[in-house]
């Protein structure tokens, strides 16, 4: 299984806060293959993995608003890990989507309970 399928899997369903609110959990066992070797006896959840779940769950929102159109994602900026994330934790995703010209911009959130654990913001672009 694919480490995007493996996400899906740990995913929980995308929740309507808003207009162009949403948000979703994620809870990943040891044996998700996302840990390995990040580090060794001491598993934390890749930063790059941490904006992958900002990424599927946008264009999932994103996509279910704009049915006819399909997005591709341009770029990640102002990314900032305050702590790791280790198995086991409940991962709290809360990302807005706002509409720039053609592009969309994503202000994602991680949280573990009342701790911050990241942020960082997705541009996606309509695919042509």
């Amino acid at each position: 299984m694919d480490i995007h399928a493996q996400i899906k899997e740990a995913a929980g369903p995308l929740e309507i806060i808003g207009e162009e609110t949403y948000s979703r959990t994620f809870l990943f066992k040891s044996s998700f293959s996302g840990f390995d070797g990040h580090f060794p006896n001491n598993p934390i959840l890749p930063g790059v993995l941490q904006i992958i779940l900002g990424e599927i769950s946008s264009l999932e929102a994103l996509e279910k608003k704009n049915s006819s159109q399909t997005f591709a994602i341009k770029n990640a900026t102002r990314c900032k890990f305050l702590r790791p994330i280790t198995p086991g934790e409940i991962i709290l995703l809360n990302f807005t989507i706002k509409k720039n010209q053609s592009d969309y911009t994503c202000m994602c959130s991680l949280s573990i309970g009342t701790s911050k654990a990241a942020s960082y913001q997705l541009t996606f672009a309509p695919r042509v």
